[in-house]
């Protein structure tokens, strides 16, 4: 599998054009859109990462058909790696902005952009990736069922923020006009709301959608429609 492992490891290419924009950044105000490539169905992790978590999980079955992927010798092991370290990355950010002075004044903000895949290299049934929903097949990335949809999202803003859960249900479309909000500028005209309340712990003076809508035509030609507590799929 050596023939499978390149020079460099774009997750740390990234994180350290990353540092490097935060420090030469951190006298002014700054946006940073952190894009990282893990996890992601081309299992990939150094080495001595996924030699880690065959110590933990043991030996297993090598992905040897992986699709449009790369083939893994131990997918489970380098799956728990590449999560773990973008966890890791996450951890020294932190550290770097406390470094600056900047932490308290900086929020951070972290998710994703689809549910957990669905493949030889994406283990989806053996983490239980999907959480509370269904974990196999077409309930995960590339549908518009919950576990394709329903993401993540942690919000951190030194001591600004108190720690807590909240019901409100947000999309993408909705980070433009809150960060608007927190910088005290106008957003743009978009279809977003802003949920700087429940950030500041005023749920009950949150404003919410009317209705949210999803098409996916790459896939089964998805569309879904959510309207309070109500959701429907076709």
């Amino acid at each position: 599998y050596d023939k499978f492992t390149g020079e460099h490891y774009s997750p740390d290419l990234i994180f350290d054009r990353l540092t490097r924009f935060v420090s030469d950044h951190s006298g002014e105000p700054f946006f940073a859109m952190w894009t990282t490539t893990v996890p992601h169905s081309n299992v990939q992790a150094p080495l001595d990462e996924v030699m880690y978590y065959v110590d933990k999980l043991g030996d297993e079955e090598p992905c040897t058909e992986p699709g449009m992927y790369l083939p893994n010798r131990y997918p489970h092991a380098t799956y728990a790696a590449m999560v773990t370290h973008i966890d890791t990355q996450v951890g020294r950010l932190v550290e770097k902005l406390k470094e600056l002075g900047v932490y308290d004044n900086t929020i951070i903000v972290v998710s994703s952009d689809n549910g957990p895949a669905h493949n030889g290299n994406s283990p989806l049934e053996y983490f239980q990736s999907g959480g509370p929903f269904k974990c196999c097949a077409q309930w995960g990335k590339g549908s518009l069922r919950e576990g394709g949809i329903r993401m993540p999202f942690v919000v951190a803003w030194g001591d600004h923020l108190k720690a807590a859960k909240s019901s409100h249900v947000a999309c993408f479309d909705d980070l433009m006009p809150t960060f608007a909000d927190l910088a005290g500028v106008q957003a743009p005209q978009n279809d977003g709301i802003s949920f700087l309340p429940v950030l500041e712990g005023k749920e009950d003076k949150q404003e919410e959608h009317e209705a949210l809508y999803w098409e996916f035509p790459g896939g089964k030609g998805w569309v879904a429609v959510r309207m309070g507590q109500w959701k429907g799929l076709v």
